[in-house]
């Protein structure tokens, strides 16, 4: 008798063990989901304008997600708005980041940031399927703060 429970405990332990494993296998994996932030583009094509005043700007083109996560990686490092010119090219006393098309942000978390640059035109483009996944109490929006010129950017989705 006792054999024949030790042998029953034994396969009872084996059985559970399987079980176990089974579940495991079929649970969705909890990852951390990726945010645009972690691929930010700084790559920008670039060039100069004159501003309202005739000085010259430097003028960043956006084209993709990564480079819109790009231009606030930039801009978000910079001590001053002046700093942004230093970081990202030619010695100007203005930094313009342009969206050069439509941006979807569908399949990553968009993280808020403040962004210290001096004007960002969507050129009436759409910034479209934008997930923010913040805390409570934490700033929520596109830019937590900012004193730059925002114009002409659709938001949708």
């Amino acid at each position: 008798m006792i054999y024949k429970r030790k042998k029953f405990s034994f396969i009872s332990y084996i059985l559970t063990a399987c079980l176990f494993l089974c579940c495991l296998s079929i649970m969705p994996k909890i990852e951390k989901q990726q945010s645009w932030q972690d691929i930010a583009d700084t790559n920008f094509k670039q060039g100069i304008e004159k501003d309202e005043n005739g000085q010259d700007m430097l003028v960043n083109y956006i084209s993709t997600p990564a480079q819109l996560a790009g231009a606030f990686e930039v801009a978000s490092n910079a001590v001053h708005a002046d700093d942004i010119s230093t970081i990202t090219g030619p010695t100007t006393s203005s930094t313009k980041f342009v969206l050069c098309n439509n941006i979807d942000l569908k399949g990553k978390i968009w993280q808020p940031s403040e962004f210290k640059g001096t004007l960002i035109d969507g050129a009436y483009n759409t910034i479209s399927n934008m997930s923010i996944n913040v805390s409570k109490g934490t700033d929520i929006g596109f830019i937590t703060k900012t004193n730059a010129k925002i114009k002409n950017i659709v938001f949708s989705g």
